[in-house]
């Protein structure tokens, strides 16, 4: 059954009283209605596409324009990521800059090391165990960021024996805590 205060109700207080009783006029003003709302779902999505943190389908044309390849079987927060590191700006490749651009990407906190004598911009990624999924996409920015004659190199924290045993854990207790390797080594 049809909601009737949705879209008839806003058509029909600006007809006179005499249509609103129509049978015709009625039926009319709900396909009115229902075509309305279609078209409003429609102009919605369109603006949603607008912008790269809302976008689906117009993803592949923010990528032909910023000249990036385009996986469609990639996740599509990594390439929303890659687009918004490309769109991001320009500027010097100060630490806060690269730190910036760097940070684009879902992996946590990050910090940046710069290291002119080696000519290398170090990243850590200081609250993400392991190595993120999107780290070529994140490399592939920052190289297009840093001078041509600098290195970009990753440094990743992993768990190790030492902080298992801080734990101070026996193994049939870590047995009794059915977790998956996933589930320790994200601490």
């Amino acid at each position: 059954m049809r909601d009737t205060r949705l879209p008839l109700h806003e058509f029909m207080m600006h007809l006179p009283k005499y249509y609103r009783r129509s049978d015709v006029v009625n039926t009319l003003m709900y396909v009115e209605g229902d075509r309305r709302a279609e078209l409003e779902a429609i102009m919605n999505d369109i603006v949603a596409n607008c912008y790269i943190n809302t976008a689906t389908w117009g993803l592949d044309i923010f990528e032909q324009m910023a000249g990036i390849y385009t996986d469609p079987s990639r996740n599509i927060e990594d390439r929303r990521a890659v687009l918004r590191s490309r769109y991001g700006g320009f500027g010097t490749a100060t630490v806060p800059f690269l730190k910036e651009v760097a940070s684009k990407f879902d992996n946590g906190d990050i910090e940046v090391n710069n290291i002119p004598r080696e000519f290398v911009v170090e990243i850590e990624f200081v609250s993400t165990n392991g190595v993120p999924r999107n780290v070529p996409d994140i490399q592939r920015a920052l190289e297009d960021t840093v001078p041509a004659h600098y290195e970009v190199m990753f440094r990743f924290r992993f768990l190790s024996w030492d902080a298992l045993d801080i734990e101070s854990y026996m193994w049939n207790e870590w047995d009794l805590l059915n977790l998956e390797w996933q589930q320790v080594s994200r601490g």
